[in-house]
């Protein structure tokens, strides 16, 4: 699959493993900026696959923030987070996933912070939202907005996560020093 050229300067080669390195040696809160090709949620299933992906640019991924404290932070009330459904946390950073045996980044993104998508794919082939729609490839959309916590946080606090697999990274910026595939 291409990916939507960006202007590069000189950036280091991004792998799974300098990826795990990066991400395991975080200890602090730390902001890291990402580039990711993942399914799109709102696509719709064509012989069990998703019909479209897209390519998200993400400015600030927090890593080591707690879910429990942040949501009890917003709220002001106490909060139980459920256990990570078919995931096994290997640090602070990093997740992996029990029915692929694939490393996901475990990240927060604020609702204030920079997502863009910077394209969309189908079948491999880049495709403008549009012509997704045109195509019927989109579900329904949902009315009801879900926010972080279970709906305990309020629209203008809501964040989410970013769990994607180390493999659907193709751009990361951490400490300073970009790498990519």
């Amino acid at each position: 699959m291409k990916t939507v050229k960006q202007n590069l300067t000189k950036v280091n080669e991004l792998n799974n493993e300098v990826i795990f390195n990066l991400l395991a040696n975080c200890t602090k809160s730390t902001i890291c900026h990402i580039e990711y090709i993942v399914d799109d949620s709102s696509a719709r299933q064509i012989n069990g696959k998703i019909a479209v992906q897209k390519q998200v640019k993400v400015n600030n991924v927090y890593l080591n923030h707690n879910y429990k404290n942040k949501v009890e932070n917003l709220t002001g009330e106490e909060f139980t987070p459920e256990k990570n459904k078919g995931k096994e946390r290997l640090c602070s950073t990093i997740l992996k996933s029990l029915k692929t045996n694939k490393l996901l980044i475990d990240g927060k993104v604020l609702n204030s912070e920079a997502v863009t998508i910077l394209g969309y794919f189908h079948e491999g082939n880049p495709i403008t939202r549009e012509q997704a729609e045109s195509l019927n490839l989109f579900k329904p959309k949902s009315e009801k907005p879900k926010t972080a916590g279970r709906g305990a946080v309020s629209e203008e606090d809501n964040f989410w996560f970013v769990n994607t697999s180390f493999d659907n990274i193709i751009y990361l910026k951490i400490f300073g020093i970009e790498y990519r595939r």
